[in-house]
Order: C-alpha cells, then sequence, then structure tokens
C-alpha cells in the first residue's frame, strides 16, 4: 500500500512538472507572457505582466502593441507599444503592464502586429491572453505540498519496514571535480584558476565564457566582473551600446563547491537558461549554462578540470 503511495504521488509531482506554456510564433518570433521570470497566463490585481519575445538567431521586425480588455469591461483597446523596429536575439522584454487595483476581472489579450522591415509588408496578427483573477492561492499550491506529505510518508513506511544497510559516505566533491568536459568532448585550454574544494584540497581548472569557436573570455580571478569593456571587438556596436559598464559578476561558493552568478543591477539584465537572474542576489551556474546577456548576446559558461 505505502509503495502505491509513493508511486501514485510521484507520478502526479511528475505530470504537474511538465505542465508548459506554449509560446505563440509571430512573424517568426516566439511571444508570451511572464510572472517574475517565468512564463505564466494567470495573474491578479498589483502583478505585473511581462510581455516578451524569444529567437535563437537574431530576427529584425516592426512589431506593434495593443492591450486589449476584458469583454463587457466598457475599455477600448490601447496602443501599448507604438509600431517600432525590434531585432530579437535571445530573451527581449517587449512590455510590461502592472495590473491596476481597478483594473476587471476577465480575459485580457496582447494584441501583437509584425510587419516585414524590409518589404513593409504585413507578416502576421495574433492575441496572446491572459486571465486576472481575484485574488487568491493557485489550487497547486495546496496540491504539491500534499503530494510530498504523501510521499514523505510513505517512504517513512518503507524505510521502517526495510532493515537499513550500512552505505560508506563519499568524500565532497565539487561540481567540475566530476570531470566535466568542453562542448566538443575534449577538455578545454587556457588560463589556468585554482579552486579550493569543500574537503581542504585544490582543484585546477579552466573558466571561461564562450561567445563562439575562436572567441572567449577567460575567468582569471573570483570574483569576477563583467560588463562593456569585455565584449568590446568581440560583439557589435548596437549589442555593446547594451550592455552595461559593470553587467554581472561570477563568482564561487567554496562551501558547497559550485559557481554563481550575480547581476549587477544591469540596465538590460541578465539571464541564465532563459531565467531573469535581475534581484534574485546569487543564482547558481553550472557547466554548460547558458548566459543571455542585455537580451542580445548568448555565451556559455564553461568549467574543465586541468589534467595532467
Amino acid at each position: 500500500m505505502a509503495k502505491k503511495l509513493l508511486i501514485t504521488a510521484m507520478a502526479f509531482i511528475i505530470a504537474v512538472s511538465m505542465i508548459e506554456l506554449v509560446a505563440v510564433p509571430i512573424g517568426g518570433v516566439d511571444f508570451y507572457v511572464a510572472k517574475d521570470g517565468e512564463e505564466c497566463t494567470e495573474f491578479v490585481r498589483g502583478d505585473k505582466v511581462y510581455l516578451r519575445a524569444r529567437s535563437a538567431e537574431t530576427k529584425v521586425i516592426d512589431v506593434q502593441v495593443e492591450l486589449i480588455f476584458p469583454a463587457g469591461s466598457g475599455k477600448t483597446p490601447i496602443v501599448v507599444v507604438p509600431r517600432t523596429t525590434k531585432a530579437i536575439l535571445g530573451y527581449v522584454l517587449i512590455y510590461t503592464y502592472q495590473i491596476q487595483a481597478n483594473d476587471p476581472i476577465g480575459t485580457y489579450s496582447f494584441r501583437i502586429t509584425v510587419w516585414d522591415t524590409s518589404t513593409g509588408n504585413l507578416l502576421e496578427q495574433k492575441d496572446i491572453t491572459f486571465i486576472v483573477k481575484e485574488t487568491g492561492i493557485p489550487w497547486m499550491y495546496f496540491l504539491i505540498p500534499a503530494a510530498i506529505i504523501i510521499i514523505a510518508v510513505a517512504g517513512a513506511v518503507i524505510l521502517l519496514r526495510k532493515p537499513k544497510k550500512a552505505v560508506p559516505s563519499p568524500p565532497p566533491e565539487t561540481e567540475i571535480a566530476r570531470g566535466i568536459e568542453g562542448p566538443v568532448g575534449g577538455l578545454i585550454s587556457g588560463e589556468t584558476l585554482a579552486i579550493t574544494t569543500p574537503e581542504g584540497g585544490t582543484l585546477t581548472i579552466v573558466a571561461q565564457l564562450q561567445l563562439g569557436p575562436g572567441n572567449v573570455i577567460p575567468i582569471t580571478q573570483l570574483p569576477q566582473t563583467f560588463g562593456r569593456k569585455d565584449f568590446k571587438g568581440k560583439v557589435s556596436d548596437e549589442v555593446l551600446r547594451a550592455i552595461s559598464r559593470r553587467h554581472f559578476t561570477i563568482d564561487y561558493d567554496y562551501s558547497t563547491g559550485t559557481f554563481v552568478i550575480i547581476d549587477e543591477n544591469s540596465t538590460n539584465g541578465t539571464f541564465v537558461n532563459g531565467v531573469d537572474i535581475r534581484g534574485r542576489g546569487r543564482h547558481p551556474l553550472r557547466n554548460g549554462d547558458t548566459i543571455n546577456i542585455a537580451g542580445l548576446v548568448n555565451v556559455k559558461f564553461i568549467a574543465a578540470p586541468v589534467t595532467a
């Protein structure tokens, strides 16, 4: 019985975690709404609704955004972003709407109109909907803790019924001490960096930001702050202007043996694997993570041990 409860609860959590909101493709660019860096379609009064766009390669489009209020509210649509040219690469913030205390409850839409910049021809017009609900706690906030409790109870029953086996504890390891390799299967080369592991040893590594083949920025000290001067000559002048003088810092947590990244209150933001880390303090950074700078340029964080 305990095993059945454990399996059922785990299946529920996996199913919930796999719920994914699909972005709306418009003119070759994916548009979506988000809250606190995560895709979301349900909001309450006081929330900020972020309209974002993303593209794996540079897309230059003319875009206009209208805000459509719920039917029957008596409020007419308003143009919140007049027709303007946008270069979309990575994750780009298009518009932020602050839901007011007197805004009506119901279904809203961002009406996105996209034109071809070279011909001026209309490409597409689509609506992205989101719902403003009465203030309340989402149902998943109740069900997920309930499922966790079921797992804990079932796991405890199983452990009590089985004799414990003596298992030796493995020595602490740093994340990079596990033999992380570079993106093409071989260890990277470059300037080395000495790291003190949690158990007191020293690990020599090569750490760097990779913009592309042969285009890297080495990490030579910890902490190390990156900004506009570090990317001069490596990106276009347009991209360089969007990067802050002090944009982000990479550091190392010696107690846990993991790298961290901190956004330095940059103007256009820092994203790790699509998550906006502005105002979130020290964010974990793992080998192979993609750092998007100012929504315009992607770099890959690589950390590899130096072998004899």
